[in-house]
């Protein structure tokens, strides 16, 4: 190998003979060609003599004619001395760059075509000056037009590449302006790459563009248009690329597969997605990470745990290792099945498989103590994020605020969100949303009303959400018109497009107020509006001519949505059999409707929609079973009633204890890391993972939290199936049933509501323990009773509508008070008590005498509140008698 010396010698040689060579020529007057300058030029850069070089390659600009396309000679050249001034560092690279377009300018005068050397050695100088003019001199290129396709091509590789999108777009726009078209290949990078950056818009155009050109599309660019408009929520140009891909013969790829289950996942369609796995794996190819996460992504939001954890298992039995979304979507499915225990397991799965927690992972945790109304338990979580130096994000903050809104605490729920921009993070949309909709829920609209005018004082823009919970709040005040007038204001002045949520709201108005008419007129225009009625709209529909009476119109409507093929939720529903799948109705369709029936007594109707429900695979939830329990009541079937109540009891459901209630009582205690290791009969568990011993969340919350250490409680039965289970027991004086199903519950700590102490009272009075209904009403009821009595004092004589509703308003917030009819029970007791007893001897007083002077020692309040209320009772049947005997007088 020869020395750098060495080189150098040959070279100067060399150049010495080219020089006495091209004397000698010019002496004696011989033709010099391009090719004996071409060897000068190249011997002259080849020493760093640009300068020289440049006079000799200045012999061509003697050359007065064009040179042609076809003289190739003279493109060497050309090419020697763009690339000798693109990389020169003795001058200013500007400068270096102008010679660069002078001679790239002189080119194309002179004629002589570039080849693959010129675009790729000004491909070259592009990328070695990107940061320092690169982009300019392009640009000045383009504007001369002196660039082509081919070469912008590797220009907007190269920016996009280097994470330049911006600049990298507008050469791609620039481009087209100047009538140069792009290759497939530019295309499928620009719109991968907008698309990444959540551009989608902007990616929509390009895709247009592309299809405009009519150019033969790849698998790739197929792949990137699916997942756009994935994004963007087209589904029916997706079944139209598919259709055409398949038509044109370009077999799909995993990709392919991958982006379509995706969308499929989104939708919540499993058999659709499945049958698409199932034609994959014939295919022969394999499914890869992205598909099996997808495909737990879509059980995940179906609620289907089971299935989810199959995929799971399919997953690590494939030999494909989870990523962190993998984990994520596990812990995201367990936190909406309300499955606390397996929500950590698989976090201490992640933990051992050696991938840490990220911020999504402990909001994905916190938002399910939030949804459980469960502070103490989020906030836990939320300092343990911090205190591994995760920052909380504005999602973190706002599952701590609905935690406190779900609690009841909206001081301390307006409280963090103060904390909230403390710490950096601006409240969203959905932040004011949540605090919204809390204060419409407690019908307080004079709040609501405060935090929407302090949402637009922040300059944060309502969205459909916020106006919904608006009109709902001032249709459930009766106060339609303030609704109708907040529906136009948000079209007229934010250009908000009402969606079927709020059309929906607005119906449920008119009907409240027995306007068909209207509510038949909003629902004529969600359909002229393309806007596609849920399930909830359904609902309503049903509900309201359910109360006015109109069964039969209530039941077309539900035949009508059973008999559609397919109906999504809001702007989600599509056409065509590409996408078609039956989708589960809810229950709350067919409850108003069996509600009505029960009402009327009509026990064969309400059961043919109960088994309606099940014959549609409908889960059939608590509510039904109610509303069949009160059918079957009214028609005095108490054997009914009873077991559907034990079928009711059956069907119950286990939680966990709350993270906070464990961490109180284990956190003083080492916890043995072997205890906690997964049992191998679990499935979930059954996968082989690292040590998790050298992780910094060994210790963590999320790798010691285990079932050993919780407990279990039972879901309870609605308020309203207890009164009734009582009601029907009493009435077949099965008073020990009775008394043994109120302490299993209250064994259960169930929140028995004011209407479950009453029954359970009159069942008491019925029984003929007098005095243990008199000690419940007095240690439970009684409070209440003073508060109504309050209120009713406040309005005694009520001379308006307003005074009639915030009575009405005040009343409902009573929690427990006697009903009129538990208070006259009472009564008439107490003188049946005294008429036993009247025929006894007078001088000596009977036990019940003596029992009816012990109550009313012990509890004063009770008797006296029972002895009003049939004084009430009796003068206002004597007031009601005297009219109807005299009216003829009056």
């Amino acid at each position: 190998m020869k020395t750098i010396k060495e080189l150098d010698k040959n070279h100067s040689s060399r150049l010495q003979k080219y020089l006495k060579i091209h004397q000698d020529m010019k002496e004696f007057g011989m033709y010099i060609d391009q090719t004996e300058r071409n060897y000068l030029i190249e011997a002259y850069l080849d020493i760093g003599e640009l300068d020289k070089a440049r006079k000799i390659f200045d012999e061509i600009n003697e050359l007065k004619a064009p040179l042609g396309k076809r003289i190739c000679p003279y493109r060497p050249a050309f090419n020697m001395m763009m690339q000798a001034y693109g990389k020169c560092i003795s001058t200013t690279i500007e400068s270096n760059l102008k010679e660069v377009t002078f001679l790239y300018s002189l080119m194309h005068e002179k004629q002589v075509m570039p080849d693959i050397f010129t675009k790729n050695i000004l491909a070259e100088i592009f990328q070695t000056h990107l940061s320092y003019g690169a982009i300019p001199w392009y640009n000045e290129l383009m504007d001369k037009k002196l660039v082509d396709s081919g070469l912008t091509k590797e220009v907007i590789a190269i920016l996009l590449k280097n994470q330049k999108l911006d600049e990298a777009f507008r050469i791609f726009k620039k481009m087209r302006s100047i009538n140069l078209i792009p290759n497939i290949y530019t295309y499928n990078a620009l719109i991968h790459v907008l698309g990444k950056q959540e551009r989608i818009d902007e990616a929509l155009d390009v895709i247009q563009d592309m299809e405009s050109q009519q150019l033969d599309r790849d698998t790739v660019s197929y792949n990137v248009s699916i997942k756009i408009y994935s994004i963007s929520k087209k589904y029916e140009k997706i079944q139209q690329l598919v259709d055409e891909m398949l038509k044109v013969g370009i077999a799909p790829d995993v990709r392919t597969f991958g982006e379509l289950i995706s969308v499929y996942a989104k939708l919540g369609k499993a058999n659709s997605a499945l049958a698409l796995l199932h034609k994959m794996i014939n295919l022969g190819i394999r499914p890869n990470s992205y598909i099996y996460t997808s495909l737990i992504e879509l059980f995940a939001n179906i609620n289907d745990t089971e299935s989810m954890e199959k995929v799971f298992h399919s997953m690590v039995t494939d030999g494909i290792k989870p990523q962190e979304i993998t984990y994520y979507m596990l812990t995201a499915g367990y936190c909406n099945a309300d499955n606390v225990y397996k929500a950590f397991r698989i976090c201490r799965i992640m933990l051992e498989a050696g991938i840490e927690p990220t911020v999504r992972i402990y909001n994905a945790l916190i938002s399910l103590f939030a949804e459980r109304g469960d502070p103490s338990s989020a906030y836990l979580l939320f300092n343990e994020m911090r205190s591994y130096g995760m920052t909380p994000d504005v999602y973190t903050y706002n599952s701590l605020i609905h935690a406190n809104v779900k609690s009841g605490d909206l001081r301390k729920a307006e409280d963090t969100c103060m904390h909230m921009e403390f710490a950096g993070i601006k409240p969203q949309t959905a932040t004011y949303n949540i605090l919204l909709h809390a204060y419409v829920e407690r019908k307080d609209m004079e709040r609501a009303r405060e935090i929407y005018n302090e949402m637009l004082e922040s300059s944060i823009h309502p969205d459909n959400y916020t106006f919904c919970c608006l009109i709902d709040g001032f249709r459930a005040e009766g106060d339609l018109e303030t609704a109708i007038s907040l529906f136009k204001h948000m079209e007229y002045n934010y250009s908000l497009n009402p969606d079927a949520h709020i059309y929906t709201v607005l119906i449920h108005g008119h009907l409240q107020k027995g306007d068909f008419l209207s509510a038949k007129n909003l629902y004529e225009t969600m359909i002229l509006r393309n806007i596609k009625p849920t399930y909830v709209t359904f609902a309503v529909l049903i509900d309201g001519h359910a109360r006015h009476g109109d069964l039969e119109f209530a039941r077309k409507l539900v035949s009508k949505l059973i008999s559609q093929p397919s109906l999504a939720f809001g702007d989600e529903q599509r056409e065509g059999e590409f996408w078609q799948e039956k989708a589960t109705i809810p229950a709350q369709v067919f409850t108003p409707l069996m509600d009505a029936y029960a009402k009327q007594g009509n026990v064969d109707a309400a059961r043919a929609i109960f088994e309606e429900m099940v014959k549609l695979n409908i889960p059939r939830n608590a509510h039904a079973y109610t509303i069949l329990m009160d059918a079957y009541r009214r028609v005095h079937n108490h054997e009914a009633v009873w077991q559907i109540w034990s079928s009711l009891r059956k069907d119950t459901l286990s939680e966990t204890l709350s993270l906070s209630e464990w961490f109180e009582s284990h956190v003083s205690r080492s916890i043995p890391m072997d205890s906690l290791r997964p049992s191998p009969s679990e499935s979930l568990e059954t996968m082989k993972t690292s040590s998790l011993s050298k992780s910094p969340f060994s210790t963590s919350l999320l790798a010691t939290f285990d079932v050993s250490y919780s407990s279990t409680t039972k879901s309870k039965p609605p308020c309203h199936a207890v009164s009734i289970m009582i009601d029907a027991l009493t009435a077949e004086k099965q008073y020990d049933i009775v008394q043994q199903e109120w302490e299993q519950l209250v064994e259960e700590r169930f929140d028995f509501d004011s209407h479950n102490w009453n029954h359970y009272v009159q069942s008491l009075i019925a029984s003929g323990k007098i005095k243990d209904a008199c000690y419940i009403i007095d240690k439970y009821l009684m409070s209440g009773w003073y508060q109504q009595m309050e209120i009713w004092k406040r309005f005694e004589q009520l001379r308006s509508p307003q005074d009639f509703r915030e009575q009405k308003r005040l009343l409902s917030l009573v929690d427990k008070f006697p009903h009129q009819k538990t208070l006259l029970m009472l009564a008439e007791a107490f003188e049946e008590m005294k008429k036993k007893n009247w025929l006894v001897a007078r001088q000596t007083q009977s036990a019940a005498m003596l029992l009816l002077d012990e109550m009313e020692g012990e509890f004063p309040d009770v008797m006296m509140a029972a002895k009003d209320m049939a004084r009430s009772i009796k003068w206002q049947r004597r007031r009601d008698e005297f009219k109807y005997t005299n009216r003829g007088y009056w």
